[in-house]
């Protein structure tokens, strides 16, 4: 009688929502979103400031951010030079996307390779569009063969990376980084209350029009708006794992579950029931 072996997957990339490559000009400046999957940016060319949460990197060519679920992530251009990135976001499982949270890596020259050949791929097989639309999934998707190559390709460089990527930590802490770290941190341990702007400020040692330009250039939102897309993400959290709609708006301080769920539809699109259920 024949033993059967069945390899169980470290990564699987399960689906993909978008999957291109841009230039940005010179001032570009994304103001940041935050999701239920999974997103890496890879600069092909170019300097990018990335903020992900309260971390500030600065990346290069040949140099990849990931950002894990419910992560608030944006960036801007740097240098006054146009920066060309790739951008895919999907979902994924297997033990080793734990090894991608909170994780900036510099490629090798082989690694880097790898990339430029499954992107040459992308575009000459798959019309990988240089906006921020669906051609190339739309193409895959019809040519099943082409979207398992490209899985393929993808699951081998994200095995490679988690082995022998070269970290890259934070950039060096400067005074305005140490003040946005700070009140990005009063806010999550206070995520229970609605403290005041000038209430976190004052726990910095900042007036609030210093911190609200801090805000504008690493966030790209007002203070009051990133500590309710943090509420946000913490909610969401408070759902997936059992809490109730009216627990989660009591224990984020919403002053009912129906207001709980008028603003987390306005900021996410679906209400927090939907969501919870996994619809």
């Amino acid at each position: 009688m024949w033993k059967s072996y069945r390899p169980k997957k470290s990564v699987d990339l399960e689906c993909f929502f978008t999957l291109f490559e841009t230039t940005y000009d010179s001032d570009y400046f994304f103001t940041g979103e935050t999701h239920d999957f999974w997103e890496l940016v890879y600069v092909r060319e170019g300097d990018v400031c990335v903020s992900a949460d309260e971390r500030i990197f600065h990346l290069s060519k040949g140099e990849i951010i990931f950002h894990k679920p419910m992560e608030l992530h944006k960036f801007h251009i740097e240098n006054g030079k146009p920066a060309t990135l790739f951008i895919m976001s999907f979902s994924a499982t297997g033990s080793l996307m734990k090894k991608f949270e909170n994780c900036v890596l510099r490629l090798s020259p082989e690694q880097r390779r790898d990339f430029s050949n499954m992107l040459f791929f992308l575009h000459n097989e798959c019309a990988l569009s240089d906006q921020c639309d669906l051609a190339c999934l739309e193409e895959m998707e019809k040519h099943s063969s082409k979207f398992q190559v490209f899985i393929c390709m993808a699951e081998l460089l994200l095995l490679s990376l988690s082995s022998e990527g070269v970290s890259i930590s934070a950039a060096e802490d400067t005074p305005e980084t140490i003040v946005y770290r700070k009140a990005v941190q009063t806010m999550e341990k206070r995520i229970g209350e609605w403290i005041s702007v000038p209430e976190i400020a004052e726990n910095c040692n900042v007036s609030v029009s210093y911190l609200k330009k801090l805000f504008a250039k690493y966030a790209g939102l007002g203070i009051h708006q990133y500590f309710l897309k943090i509420k946000i993400i913490y909610a969401s959290r408070m759902l997936k794992a059992g809490k109730s709609v009216a627990e989660t708006a009591a224990e984020l301080s919403f002053s009912s579950p129906n207001y709980f769920s008028t603003v987390y539809k306005r900021e996410t699109g679906i209400t927090p029931r939907v969501y919870k259920n996994g619809c």
